[in-house]
């Protein structure tokens, strides 16, 4: 309410999230060196041998704070957001033309229909959802609002068919708007390409409501960030130069987003316990990656962990110092582990 830019700063664990602090950052420049220091000062207040991670967002002065906060505590790892990546993602498919232009018409449609009472209530005479409107700071919304749209076609159809409706949205103050609003609901095209975008961007959306979930889910989401990607690769419904624009976009996120913890916490999953990880040199990379910063020095333990790790995926009961690592990866059982969360808004 006072236009002052605020920094928060949260501590998440398996028992919840909770609010540490917020400072007033008025006056100061919010570069690396001083957001690092006040995430120093937070880390060191909850213990910097309980945090294991930091998440911020994707801003270049946090990305290079994320690397000063690791060089100064080996320990934890820093990454952005997985949730805002992801945001970032759809939005970056929303600005490619097809893909805008059918947003674009999507939300004329729903602003023509929900801001005129007289067209909802015709509207609302057909069907039995409500259209939804985009939020101004979610991408997503943006493709959920394409998706009811793509559930509600045929109320749609109805009712700008409907004699009374036809009678109403001519008069002059509606005639240009609604004329418009009309043909898109009634255009062939216009519907193929909303199917195309709702099919595209399902998984991602998925993916998205996990990682926004309660529910930890790091090693989750390098599996899941795999499948998006193929799914767009075997998009058939998508012409050639297309598919390889969006697994461009979906490289350039990933690898925004992606550190040693997720490769790590995919390793150890028990969901994913059957898969073939040991043979991709890059999740094992990042799992003995991740095994070094929990036995920082001691070589044994780092050996031993890594050993039982061929146990666990062979089903037999490991060691107690590999449910070690496992918790520590998975953020669940463990309640005294913590992630440290900052937040900004003015």
């Amino acid at each position: 309410m006072q236009n002052r830019p605020i920094i928060n700063f949260l501590m998440v664990s398996s028992e919840g999230a909770m609010f540490m602090s917020a400072i007033d950052t008025s006056g100061k420049e919010k570069n690396a060196q001083y957001i690092a220091e006040m995430l120093e000062v937070q880390i060191e207040k909850i213990g910097k041998e309980k945090v294991v991670q930091v998440v911020m967002d994707s801003a270049a002065s946090c990305v290079a704070a994320g690397k000063l906060v690791m060089e100064k505590f080996p320990s934890i790892i820093c990454s952005p957001c997985t949730a805002h990546c992801l945001d970032l993602l759809l939005e970056d498919i929303g600005r490619l033309q097809w893909v805008g232009a059918v947003i674009v018409q999507g939300h004329e449609v729903v602003k023509f229909l929900t801001n005129h009472q007289q067209a909802l209530a015709y509207y609302r005479s057909h069907a039995s959802l409500e259209l939804l409107k985009p939020g101004d700071t979610r991408f997503a919304t943006q493709f959920i609002m394409l998706q009811r749209l793509q559930q509600c076609k045929d109320e749609l159809q109805e009712t700008v068919v409907q004699k009374e409706y036809k009678v109403w949205v001519n008069k002059p103050k509606y005639r240009e708007a609604g004329s418009r609003v009309s043909a898109v609901i009634l255009s062939t095209a216009f519907w193929e390409s909303v199917a195309q975008v709702v099919r595209l961007c399902i998984p991602i959306v998925e993916v998205l409501r996990l990682a926004d979930g309660q529910a930890p889910c790091t090693g989750k989401i390098y599996w899941r960030m795999f499948q998006v990607h193929k799914s767009v690769a075997e998009a058939d419904y998508l012409p050639a130069k297309s598919k390889a624009n969006l697994a461009d976009l979906v490289m350039k996120r990933w690898t925004m987003l992606h550190t040693d913890l997720h490769a790590a916490g995919f390793v150890v999953d028990p969901e994913f316990q059957n898969f073939l990880q040991h043979e991709n040199e890059e999740v094992m990379n990042g799992f003995h990656a991740m095994v070094e910063r929990v036995f920082p020095g001691d070589v044994q333990l780092q050996v031993k962990a890594i050993e039982q790790h061929s146990s666990y995926r062979a089903g037999t009961k490991p060691s107690p110092i590999f449910f070690d690592v496992l918790y520590y990866f998975l953020l669940t059982v463990v309640s005294n582990h913590f992630v440290l969360q900052l937040t900004a808004r003015s």
